[in-house]
């Protein structure tokens, strides 16, 4: 696992706004696990730009309505990995920082 590069905006942030930064750090870390066990070839990097995107925050937003990113991915599938491949495309053409 590594750390957010956004920590205001994305999942961190998002989190971290309504619950203060320790619970966003808890918060990132079951994420960061639970996309990396769904997509467990992707690169730590690669992980860490999904939830800093905008997905990450609609991530966060539905974490916040009590819905786990474990069961975000288990009962949509299609659509998370929809926008996991964008987020990869992104990344590979060079968007995201390191």
């Amino acid at each position: 696992m590594i750390s957010t590069n956004n920590p205001s905006n994305g999942f961190f942030g998002t989190i971290a706004e309504k619950k203060g930064e320790a619970a966003a750090q808890k918060a990132w870390e079951r994420a960061f696990k639970a996309v990396h066990d769904a997509m467990p070839k992707a690169s730590l990097a690669l992980i860490r730009n999904y939830l800093d995107s905008v997905y990450g925050r609609h991530t966060a937003d539905q974490v916040l309505d009590g819905t786990s990113v474990q069961n975000q991915i288990a009962y949509r599938p299609a659509r998370f990995a929809k926008k996991f491949n964008e987020i990869k495309r992104q990344t590979d053409a060079g968007y995201f920082e390191d």
